[in-house]
């Protein structure tokens, strides 16, 4: 029953935060043109529950990422190692490498001191409130491009899966 209960939870936290994201990605991203997609792409080497690209010409010129961790509290150190390296990894797919967790006592802080430590320019955290779903708090923003950069790599996944509502003229 736990484990149900559990799984129902997770699946609320990521339609709920996918909605407030949807709603505050035109901020995350700086960038009023931004498209927001949730769960139509995926990848070959990254797993974001919802990306926001820019389209230039008949091309991409960028992608988010937005990584929803649905977490009920302090993670053991071998679990948190395994989420920064899963982060890590995931960023230099995308511009930038946003994770969203929920309002929940010190998490979200302790995974921004550690990108900072180990400097993940480009990810961002942030926290949503599911009671606030008007607010988003940027816990971390991303600075500079990914390194390595592997952005050109999930431009073509996505470009060869198709854009449901890029029309070309």
């Amino acid at each position: 029953m736990g484990n149900k209960f559990g799984k129902r939870a997770a699946h609320d936290f990521l339609q709920l935060a996918a909605s407030i994201v949807k709603s505050k990605h035109q901020v995350l991203t700086r960038d009023a043109q931004a498209r927001f997609y949730f769960q139509q792409f995926k990848f070959n080497f990254a797993a974001p529950d919802a990306v926001a690209l820019r389209m230039k010409g008949n091309g991409i010129e960028w992608i988010d990422a937005f990584d929803m961790r649905y977490m009920t509290g302090a993670l053991p150190r071998r679990k948190r190692n395994q989420l920064l390296a899963e982060i890590a990894f995931g960023a230099t797919f995308f511009r930038n490498y946003w994770v969203i967790v929920e309002k929940r006592g010190a998490l979200a802080s302790s995974i921004a001191k550690d990108a900072r430590f180990l400097e993940l320019h480009s990810v961002g955290i942030a926290e949503v409130d599911l009671a606030k779903p008007d607010k988003v708090d940027i816990l971390l923003k991303p600075e500079l491009s990914p390194l390595p950069d592997r952005q050109g790599q999930a431009i073509r996944e996505v470009m060869g899966q198709g854009i449901p509502d890029f029309v070309e003229f």
